[in-house]
């Protein structure tokens, strides 16, 4: 467990590192908030956050997204099963930004037509964590349209209810981009 927590904060020190090396070479990061319509929640229905947080035994919850409110920051949860969200970008790295906790759930993630990797929302410091870096992929064709699929891991989906959150996606473009849909 010490060198799974040191691996973890080795690959937030690496990509951080990274992410300022970008904005040193002429790069900018764009933040795609959890609400932002460019991202395609599945179901499309969001449920009422009161229908939904703490009450993981409320079966509308099941198999849906709500929006939970946390101060000045929104998140974008799930209980699962059978759910998942779709964001599509140009740029030259991706990151996603979530919320994790000691009841956190796997996710699959997958680029264009990537396999999909499981990813963890787990945290052994009990939570909830937000802003936490989940995943990132660097060395992206910059001129292409890229597609991030996130899906919930049913296996996730039992009596204790493991969820995950989204708080925010990054995609790195060229200092000059044009790219003016993005904003937060």
């Amino acid at each position: 467990m010490a060198l799974s927590r040191s691996l973890n904060a080795f690959t937030i020190i690496f990509y951080s590192a990274l992410v300022w090396a970008g904005a040193a070479n002429g790069l900018k990061n764009i933040t795609i908030n959890d609400n932002n319509a460019r991202i395609k929640y599945s179901p499309a229905n969001i449920v009422a956050e009161s229908e939904c947080k703490a009450r993981p035994d409320n079966p509308e919850c099941k198999g849906n997204w709500w929006i939970e409110h946390q101060g000045t920051t929104d998140i974008h949860d799930t209980f699962g099963p059978n759910t998942a969200c779709e964001f599509e970008f140009k740029g030259s790295a991706f990151y996603v930004y979530g919320v994790t906790l000691d009841y956190g759930a796997n996710g699959f993630f997958s680029l264009d037509d990537g396999a999909p990797e499981q990813v963890s929302f787990h945290s052994p410091n009990q939570g909830p964590n937000h802003g936490v870096l989940i995943w990132a992929k660097t060395g992206l064709d910059a001129t292409q349209t890229h597609t991030f699929h996130l899906t919930y891991d049913n296996s996730s989906f039992g009596v204790n209810r493991y969820w995950l959150g989204i708080d925010y996606f990054q995609y790195t473009v060229a200092d000059d981009s044009q790219d003016l849909t993005d904003v937060l």
